[in-house]
């Protein structure tokens, strides 16, 4: 059918086949970047944590209201007392370990943090410390986290640890 068209418009053999090889070529490049588009948000592990922080606090918003109702329903209501309950429970929740990083530090500047900084980091030992350090000094600043994985010794996998660990400001 396609050859048929294309004799119609008095292509030549020669310039049916460049027509057909280029219209192959933009198809397959097409899929392909599709292709991995899908691959790699597939890829990524979706981090719930966002999720988990916000069902928190509408589930506690949630007991606090059904705990209202029922306390000033009852005769022996005493304000003071719903205060302090209320107080404890949210306390109860917030020490949750709900978005704390795992090893217990905090947000780290890789563009700004020293070595003993970045020791304190799951899986940064002392070399791969010094040569985040080096690669630093040597090339800039880091534009985005993902520029870590630069660094020699920091793959994909040690990249996804400490991924929610760090920033670059």
């Amino acid at each position: 059918m396609l050859k048929d068209l294309l004799k119609s418009l008095h292509f030549t053999k020669s310039e049916t086949r460049v027509i057909l090889f280029v219209a192959v070529v933009i198809i397959s490049g097409y899929i392909i970047k599709n292709f991995r588009q899908f691959v790699d948000d597939a890829g990524r592990p979706y981090n719930y944590s966002g999720l988990d922080s916000e069902f928190v606090k509408r589930s506690l918003n949630k007991v606090r209201i059904k705990e209202f109702s029922a306390l000033e329903d009852s005769a022996s209501y005493d304000h003071q007392t719903y205060a302090a309950e209320i107080e404890t429970a949210g306390k109860v929740i917030d020490s949750a370990d709900i978005e704390k990083p795992a090893y217990g530090g905090s947000i780290i500047n890789i563009n700004t943090a020293g070595k003993a900084e970045l020791e304190n980091l799951p899986g940064i030992g002392e070399a791969t410390a010094e040569r985040i350090i080096i690669y630093r000094d040597e090339k800039g600043e880091f534009k985005k986290p993902d520029d870590l994985m630069k660094v020699k010794g920091i793959g994909k996998k040690k990249f996804e640890k400490l991924r929610e660990l760090i920033t670059v400001k």
